[in-house]
């Protein structure tokens, strides 16, 4: 999946993007990461919304409780409603939420 944006070109990035810089995906990571390494550099502008950003956090925390307790993606979130308590529990997405502003990280 190579996302050929044009050097200088301006682009509007959804939240797969930085999902899938922050949790490893063969075939996906590695462009997406690339683009907001792009970005970073000053070789494309890209911005997001806090929408964006908010659904990003969210995707990664799901992944993190699928791998930390051990249940797939169908049905984890209304497991986590009714299991608030091992909220506490998932740390990664905290981390990575306060390191989306720097896409390098």
């Amino acid at each position: 999946m190579p996302l050929n944006v044009p050097t200088a070109a301006g682009c509007f990035l959804d939240a797969n993007i930085l999902y899938y810089h922050y949790v490893e995906t063969p075939g996906l990571s590695d462009p997406s990461t690339e683009l907001l390494a792009r970005a970073a550099r000053g070789d494309v502008r890209a911005a997001v919304s806090a929408h964006v950003l908010a659904e990003a956090v969210h995707k990664v925390m799901l992944a993190e409780a699928a791998a930390r307790i051990g249940l797939g993606r169908a049905g984890l979130v209304n497991w986590l409603q009714h299991h608030r308590s091992r909220i506490v529990e998932l740390d990664e997405f905290r981390r990575r939420r306060t390191c989306l502003s720097n896409w390098a990280c």
